[in-house]
C-alpha cells in the first residue's frame, strides 16, 4: 500500500486493488472506488454510480477493504481501514476525546494520521498515547496549517530533524519495531 498526503485532512490510500480517498475536495483531482469523509455533514458528489462513500460510524467492507468508524462527536469519526493488510487510523478532526471504550473497540493499527492543526501540548501527547495502545509502527501528522504547528508536533516526538517524503510504501510483512515518525510533502 501507498500513502500520499494531499492537504488538511486529504489522504489517499493507494491498495493493491483499491483506492481510498479520506476527505477529499473537488479540487484534488484523486478519485477512488471508496471516499472517507471524517466529518459527517460533508457533501460530494460521487463521480460514477460503483463508488462508495462513507460517512458515519459503522462498520463496512468494500472490494476488500474493511472499514470500523466510531464517533468522536458532533458529526467526526474516527476510522480504522484495513488494506492490503496494513490497518490505518484517521482521525480527522475528532471533537471529543475518544472513551476507553472506544479506544479498545481499535485493536491494533500500523499507521496513525495525528491531527496537528491548533493542538496544545496535552492533545497531542494524548493522541500519542493512543498510538502507543493500538500498537502504532508510523505516526503521521496531518492537517497543520503552518510550519510552526508542524514543529511543534515534531518537537514533542523529539524528530525536529526529519524531512518531508514524498509518499509512504507499507507492507505487512515489513513493518518497522517500535514507532517511526513520518512527515509527507503535501500534493496540492
Amino acid at each position: 500500500m501507498e500513502i500520499q498526503y494531499l492537504h488538511d485532512y486529504c489522504l489517499v490510500l493507494k491498495g493493491k486493488k483499491e483506492q481510498v480517498v479520506i476527505d477529499p475536495e473537488e479540487k484534488n483531482g484523486f478519485e477512488g472506488r471508496v471516499v472517507v469523509s471524517t466529518k459527517n455533514m460533508w457533501n460530494f458528489v460521487k463521480k460514477s454510480p460503483d463508488q462508495v462513500v462513507i460517512a458515519g460510524p459503522g462498520e463496512y467492507e468494500v472490494g476488500g477493504v474493511e472499514l470500523t468508524g466510531i464517533s468522536a462527536g458532533q458529526g467526526s469519526t474516527v476510522y480504522a481501514i484495513t488494506i492490503d493488510g496494513v490497518s490505518v487510523g484517521v482521525m480527522g478532526e475528532p471533537i471529543e476525546d475518544l472513551t476507553e471504550k472506544k479506544i479498545e473497540r481499535i485493536d491494533s493499527l500500523d499507521v496513525l494520521f495525528v491531527p496537528c492543526a491548533k493542538k496544545s501540548l496535552e492533545k497531542l501527547k494524548l493522541y500519542l498515547s493512543w498510538a502507543k495502545k493500538w500498537g502504532v509502527n508510523y505516526v503521521i501528522p496531518v492537517g497543520y496549517e503552518s510550519e510552526d504547528e508542524l514543529k511543534t508536533f515534531l518537537d514533542v516526538v523529539d524528530r525536529e530533524d526529519l524531512l518531508p517524503v514524498a509518499s509512504l510504501k507499507i507492507s505487512r510483512d515489513e513493518l518497522p519495531e517500535g514507532l517511526e515518525v513520518v512527515v509527507l510533502n503535501r500534493h496540492e
